[in-house]
């Protein structure tokens, strides 16, 4: 009694290697699984899954490359979603799955070097015929470098495989609520938003969303994706509305759904719904003490919000409170871990000086410590070696909690005019914003507070119409719809 057989003595031991993180040998196990019952959701799933997880970077005659392909882990998953047995099961997985697609254009893929040294690389979507590669980069190097000449052209096809994928999952559940959600972000990354869209639009797919669902977490994304496609089409009093709306008390009970709608309140800069909505969060260090980890939620939230009034005093009390937690022994990484990621938050408040003490960690620490060090000629030319490299793409492909600070810091380098095109480029190119864009209160408040900064940088009396036009977008997005009354 108890013994598996056949196909479920294969899956068992394909399960157990992935536990093991022993990818390959759970790939071929998934393999002889759907060889033996080509109609298994498992095996399939399981297939997909193995060769998303494995990470490895192999060097052998074709070059460095993964082990693994993602392309490959595609073809698995849309067997998967011929054979899911139910709509809400997928709904559970497709997350990953849509993530695999890479057509998001700020997606790139991690890996790590089989050999002794341990290389790390990442690697951003590049078009090889008709499937989506990925060549890893050390990670040394990957910063700094240009993106591959077809990274858009790979997006796109990633996209295509998204609608293909969401336009089956809508076939076989034509009810399903979640299906038509995630038809509706495929629709919105391929530029079908309104009612002169090619065909069904992201507005329709919604719009089926709602009458599919009961459930209000994806009530909540649904509002979050409305605002997000008003902002694609420029326009900021609809997305102002929707967030106002969004942070009108009571808030709902359901913390996933408060988290969901907190970024709307941060987009309209109302920090007090943004607290209530954002903290405490469902995600917390589990090794700190919950009250380091509600402290530094509730500093970071401010922050990034740009409330700057008392922050000096709330970095003092971050001080004491880490003083008293944690041992002499300890408190070095902890400060390191913990607050160093909190006062880069806060720099644009706090000035260079709150994260000076501590050793770079990314290139706009670099930024930041040349504008403490008074070097603004360094400040300038990181700057422009980080714009350089992301030439060739779209605006997509940054998010806002790297714009806001990047033209932040080029202003205090007495670059306005750099900071202003930078942040003129943005705007102008919101049709082509990244979906996590609204999905974090970081986000949102760097598009709001980039928005501000644009508005500070344009003269009143310009006679350039676009940049006028660009600049009254803050105000536009502040502004309540006027009442019918």
């Amino acid at each position: 009694a108890g013994t598996l057989h056949g196909v479920d003595s294969v899956l068992a031991g394909a399960l157990s290697a992935m536990s093991r993180a022993e990818f390959p040998a759970a790939c071929e196990a998934y393999r002889v699984a759907t060889n033996g019952e080509p109609s298994s959701f498992v095996a399939w799933y399981g297939l997909g899954e193995c060769q998303r997880l494995d990470s490895v970077v192999i060097s052998d005659r074709r070059g460095i490359r993964f082990r693994s392909s993602l392309w490959s882990a595609l073809k698995a998953y849309r067997r998967s979603i011929e054979r899911a047995p139910t709509s809400d099961w997928l709904a559970s997985l497709f997350p990953s799955i849509f993530r695999t697609t890479y057509a998001e254009t700020n997606r790139v893929r991690n890996g790590r070097g089989d050999d002794a040294s341990r290389t790390t690389y990442s690697a951003m979507p590049s078009l090889s015929g008709d499937t989506v590669a990925l060549i890893p980069l050390p990670r040394t190097t990957f910063a700094t470098s240009p993106p591959p000449t077809t990274w858009i052209p790979a997006t796109r096809r990633g996209v295509a495989v998204a609608l293909d994928f969401t336009l089956l999952w809508t076939e076989r559940w034509p009810e399903s609520g979640p299906a038509w959600f995630q038809r509706a972000l495929t629709l919105e990354l391929a530029g079908r938003i309104g009612p002169n869209a090619d065909g069904p639009s992201a507005e329709d797919a919604l719009a089926r969303a709602t009458r599919g669902t009961s459930s209000t977490l994806v009530a909540a994304q649904i509002r979050v994706v409305r605002a997000r496609i008003a902002l694609r089409r420029g326009d900021m009093t609809t997305a102002g509305d929707i967030a106002r709306d969004a942070a009108r008390e009571p808030y709902p009970s359901d913390p996933s759904v408060r988290v969901t709608l907190a970024p709307l309140a941060a987009l309209i800069g109302d920090a007090r719904a943004a607290a209530r909505l954002a903290i405490p969060d469902t995600e917390r260090f589990a090794e700190i003490p919950a009250v380091v980890a509600d402290s530094i939620a509730a500093f970071r939230l401010r922050a990034v919000m740009g409330a700057c009034e008392g922050l000096e005093q709330s970095a003092s009390a971050l001080e004491s409170l880490f003083a008293a937690q944690f041992t002499p022994q300890e408190l070095a990484s902890r400060r390191q871990n913990l607050l160093q990621p909190a006062y880069r938050d806060a720099v644009p408040c706090l000035w260079p000086r709150a994260i000076a003490e501590f050793p770079p960690s990314i290139e706009l620490d670099r930024v930041f410590r040349a504008l403490y060090d008074g070097d603004r000629n360094a400040v300038r030319s990181m700057l422009h070696t980080v714009r350089s490299s992301r030439r060739g793409g779209t605006t997509g492909s940054i998010t806002w909690d790297h714009l806001f600070p990047e033209a932040w810091a080029a202003v205090q380098a007495r670059d306005s005019l750099g900071a202003r095109e930078e942040l003129r480029r943005a705007i102008a190119d919101m049709s082509n914003m990244s979906l996590f864009t609204l999905s974090q209160v970081a986000q949102a408040s760097g598009l709001r507070r980039g928005l501000e900064l644009l508005a500070a940088l344009t003269p009143r009396d310009t006679t350039d119409a676009a940049l006028h036009a660009l600049a009254l977008r803050y105000s536009e997005l502040l502004a309540p719809r006027p009442s019918k009354n």
